[in-house]
């Protein structure tokens, strides 16, 4: 495992370089909700076709897929989010350490904590890469921070618990990280300025869902490597970028006449 030190954002809320090149190509917390479904089981249809798809744009461009993801509307969250990390560090005594991107060793998986807890020893100013044998004590965690709209805010109170489409990013985040916990907390503006009550939660590790999800993104990994290869074979080889190395179709877990992955 490997923990960048960059900032996701610049100040402004505008993403740096170094955060959109850590994670162009890259499978990431944020999206796994595109590929599990609660349980962590694999999705089958169009979103982890579609999710396949812009990972192979970005694969073969070395360029993240063009959105509309920085609006201003996130960009104010992302202000927002700054508040938010500052209250919980008064409210409820977490220390948080800011690092941009965490990926396994090769680059392939990743998540982007809002922030890390009881983190020793990291390098601020480089990556740092942290051995096999790594094991998060119980005082080792991270948080996923939410800015929303106030009324999407007010839905998560009234329905209690971690929302649902948030789920896969925080355990996620812990089957990154092997965390045993993590921080949930929901700050929209109105708790800043009106004294609105946020949400904050300390999930657990869910050993179902982490299971579940050890088995779906192994499968989907096999099947994203299958698809590149299938179009590096289309073109009769990789692009320049990728001249040194070598994809070949593995087509184990997966179905020609389909296009699903086995179960």
């Amino acid at each position: 495992m490997i923990v960048h030190a960059h900032y996701q954002q610049k100040n402004g809320g505008d993403p740096t370089e170094q955060w959109i090149q850590a994670r162009t190509g890259c499978v990431t917390a944020s999206e796994f909700g595109d590929i599990v479904d609660l349980s962590g089981k694999l999705r089958t249809g169009e979103m982890p076709r579609t999710y396949i798809a812009e990972k192979i744009f970005e694969r073969w461009t070395g360029r993240k897929k063009p959105s509309n993801f920085f609006t201003v509307e996130v960009n104010n969250g992302v202000i927002v989010e700054e508040k938010a990390a500052a209250f919980a560090s008064l409210e409820y005594g977490l220390e948080i350490q800011h690092v941009g991107f965490i990926s396994n060793d090769d680059g392939t998986v990743g998540a982007s904590p809002d922030g890390l807890i009881g983190w020793d020893g990291l390098k601020l100013d480089q990556p740092t890469k942290l051995p096999a044998c790594f094991k998060p004590t119980a005082n080792v965690t991270g948080i996923e921070i939410k800015c929303p709209a106030l009324t999407t805010h007010i839905k998560w109170l009234m329905d209690g618990g971690l929302p649902k489409e948030h789920l896969a990013q925080v355990q996620g985040s812990m089957w990154m990280t092997g965390c045993e916990s993590w921080h949930f907390l929901s700050y929209p503006l109105a708790c800043y300025l009106d004294g609105f009550p946020p949400i904050h939660l300390v999930v657990e590790r869910d050993e179902a869902w982490q299971a579940n999800f050890s088995e779906s993104i192994a499968k989907f990994m096999s099947k994203l490597d299958t698809e590149f290869a299938k179009i590096v074979e289309k073109n009769g080889g990789p692009p320049p970028r990728f001249a040194q190395k070598s994809y070949t179709i593995n087509p184990e877990n997966y179905s020609e006449k389909t296009g699903d992955i086995a179960p």
